[in-house]
């Protein structure tokens, strides 16, 4: 139940998690926040993840480019025991799915490990699960004839992966690995789900929406790497990282292990290319180096690049 809406793109942007994180602590559990904002809330996540923790369910959808809806729910962190049964229930893959799906979900999970950058499939190979995200990030990476690399997607905690190739049965679009250290995952396997899918017409519903919203943010990225110029696509690599604070911030954690070589990536170029336009955009200061690593962003200087 939607017990509060909020409209941030109205609020200053220094303002904003504090007005959202009490309008969250006034709900009482099973109560729901809903946000609308410009751009995707990864800081706004981050912060729940480290303020609020097991106190919270994360649902957002991306309508465009700058319209994303975010719905967090309240829930009683009481009785949590960090099961799997308890991750399942606190991911937005299996909202309105039935007890039945979920019960042969815990049942047929595989749950492991996967070391700091090394991949957990190859690109253009089958991968026959539906993942989740359990602990840690996740990008999937596709290279091309050329030999340079572009960042697809970025998994968070509680987030799936592999829903295309899930549906169709068909080969991964790029190689999926953690970047920024080790993370771990729990897989479905795909006879699993699809068997779950011809009974739970909310897996249906879920799957297909997550199919959808894959599928615009790959065009959308896709068409942003085609057409902008590198500064661009390096401040909007690093836009999600910026904190919302007036002025020069701490970028989050997961942005200060981020070395140049993997931010080409994630802006669709080379280092050296990437490494020029860190120069200029810290000579705007939109940003501050320290150890030719990001330290600090201007996220309203940041923005103007875009």
């Amino acid at each position: 139940m939607i017990a509060h809406l909020i409209d941030v793109r109205s609020i200053p942007t220094w303002l904003r998690h504090r007005e959202i994180f009490a309008a969250f602590d006034a709900l009482r559990p099973g109560e729901e926040l809903q946000l609308s904002t410009d751009h995707e809330p990864r800081p706004l996540r981050f912060e729940f993840d480290r303020q609020r923790e097991g106190r919270f369910v994360w649902l957002q959808r991306q309508h465009s480019d700058d319209d994303w809806v975010v719905t967090i729910r309240r829930i009683d962190s009481e009785g949590r025991d960090g099961s799997l049964e308890d991750f399942l229930g606190r991911c937005a893959a299996l909202e309105g799915c039935s007890d039945e799906t979920r019960a042969a979900f815990v049942a047929n999970a595989l749950e492991r490990s996967i070391p700091h950058r090394e991949a957990l499939n190859e690109q253009g190979s089958q991968w026959p699960y539906l993942g989740f995200v359990r602990e840690g990030t996740l990008g999937m990476i596709a290279g091309s004839a050329n030999g340079r690399e572009r960042l697809l997607f970025e998994f968070l905690p509680f987030e799936t992966f592999g829903e295309l190739s899930l549906v169709d049965g068909g080969t991964m679009l790029g190689r999926v690995a953690p970047p920024f250290g080790a993370a771990r995952i729990v897989a479905v396997p795909r006879n699993v789900v699809l068997k779950q899918m011809e009974s739970d017409i909310g897996l249906v519903r879920s799957i297909a929406l997550l199919c959808a919203q894959r599928g615009r943010a790959l065009a959308e990225r896709l068409e942003f790497l085609a057409g902008r110029s590198t500064v661009e696509r390096v401040a909007r690599a690093l836009l999600p990282y910026a904190p919302p604070d007036q002025g020069l911030a701490p970028v989050l954690s997961s942005a200060r292990r981020m070395s140049q070589s993997q931010l080409a990536i994630a802006a669709g170029t080379v280092r050296e290319v990437a490494a020029r336009a860190l120069f200029e955009l810290e000579n705007a200061g939109a940003i501050e180096l320290e150890g030719g690593r990001i330290a600090r962003i201007d996220r309203a200087k940041l923005s103007s690049f875009l």
